[in-house]
């Protein structure tokens, strides 16, 4: 069963909208490449980073990163605007509890994270990853498949040779 980008809530694939939201059903992307064994490609993963705050101990920034492996080793392609945290609670993008003075939060607004132990609020962080991910593939970044978590996107990318 897909789940949905914009709610979280699973339907069945035969529905083109999310029953609960409307959010329309992502198209499979098709791409046809052609590749030689000479080709050399370089992969990025898009990963969420912690950036402490040292001045506010209370704030916390982060990003999605997109960290990539080429010919010269690890490098990050792109980074996303950053995400805030405040451990007050106002403004979140993103907490690090599923309760909110002891009531349950409503889950269906939020993606969770595993790996992070972090619900992100979807309204807020998915805007942020989508322009991450058109921004690689206008750098000529190809999509291979999702990673273990909601965000974590795969690319390749062919790695231009220097004719010399």
């Amino acid at each position: 069963m897909p789940v949905c980008q914009g709610c979280g809530g699973s339907f069945d694939d035969q529905f083109k909208f999310c029953p609960y939201c409307g959010r329309a059903k992502p198209e499979p992307i098709t791409i046809n490449v052609t590749v030689t064994s000479n080709d050399t490609w370089e992969i990025c993963e898009i990963k969420f980073v912690r950036i402490l705050n040292k001045g506010m101990p209370f704030r916390t920034e982060s990003v999605f990163e997109a960290e990539a492996i080429g010919p010269q080793g690890r490098y990050v392609a792109a980074r996303s605007d950053k995400m805030e945290y405040n451990s007050w609670g106002a403004n979140n993008d993103y907490l690090y509890r599923a309760t909110d003075g002891g009531r349950e939060k409503d889950r269906s607004a939020y993606a969770y994270s595993e790996t992070d132990q972090v619900l992100f609020l979807k309204q807020k962080t998915q805007p942020k990853l989508d322009a991450l991910i058109r921004r690689l593939v206008a750098e000529g970044w190809q999509p291979t498949g999702g990673g273990k978590e909601w965000y974590s996107e795969k690319f390749r990318r062919l790695v231009k040779v220097a004719k010399g």
